[in-house]
């Protein structure tokens, strides 16, 4: 009886509930001036917390952010890009060469990579980008083919691909590169407040499902926005969209 008891008892406890960490990546070694460069400590916060602040009035000087599943990115300070430590894609194999393009030949450049981005995720599930802040590619990210004029450099402040429950929120979007936002075969994808100073395309949304923009501007232009490949399933625009480069065209 009293095995039984003890059995009972155990299966009355409530199951331990996981928290998710929140921390701030200067308590992982961020020095947040503008000067050094804080990649490592911004992805050993990635790796730690789930919740990760860049706390106001400071600057940080950083490569290409790889994010990951679950996590919730709190800008409140700035985000600079850091010239020369921004990834560069690998060849993409599902482009045969061309003596056109290097690769393809019947793609931009751009639309064929994401990683060469100031944050890039890729099959990568829930993931928050919020805050008052800005993401500014600092003059690393270029508006070209990064393998021509602008070698070297990325070309995105986002590059986005086959992922899901994605949300970009109130944030400041500055030289964002050829691509300030390029989202590819995602869903759930929620761009709501965020303001683009783009240099050429602001949002590429190519190929996605269960897409919101809301309250999204480009001050003093129109929004270049550029759809491609089967937009579909309760797709809503809820902004002032005008036509910048490429707009509303589907695959």
């Amino acid at each position: 009886m009293l095995r039984v008891a003890l059995c009972a008892s155990a299966l009355l406890q409530p199951a331990a509930v996981a928290v998710a960490t929140k921390c701030s990546v200067m308590e992982h070694g961020a020095k947040g001036d503008g000067k050094a460069l804080d990649s490592r400590a911004i992805a050993s916060a990635i790796t730690a917390c789930d919740h990760v602040v860049f706390p106001a009035g400071r600057q940080f000087l950083t490569g290409t952010i790889t994010l990951r599943s679950g996590l919730t990115l709190e800008v409140e300070g700035t985000i600079l890009g850091a010239a020369g430590h921004i990834l560069t894609p690998p060849t993409n194999p599902n482009l045969p060469p061309s003596p056109y393009e290097g690769e393809g030949g019947y793609q931009d450049y751009g639309h064929s990579h994401w990683a060469d981005a100031l944050l890039h995720g890729d099959s990568v599930s829930d993931v928050t980008i919020m805050g008052s802040g800005t993401l500014d590619g600092n003059g690393a990210l270029g508006t070209g083919e990064p393998h021509k004029k602008d070698s070297g450099k990325g070309c995105k402040a986002f590059g986005l691909v086959r992922s899901t429950g994605i949300t970009i929120r109130g944030v400041t979007i500055k030289d964002g590169g050829w691509f300030s936002i390029l989202a590819t075969d995602c869903e759930h994808l929620l761009i709501s407040g965020v303001t683009i100073h783009a240099a050429r395309d602001a949002i590429d949304i190519m190929g996605c499902r269960h897409v919101l923009m809301v309250s999204t501007h480009r001050p003093q232009q129109p929004l270049a926005t550029t759809i491609l490949g089967g937009l579909r399933s309760h797709t809503e625009w809820r902004c002032a969209v005008g036509a910048h480069a490429n707009f509303g065209r589907r695959g």
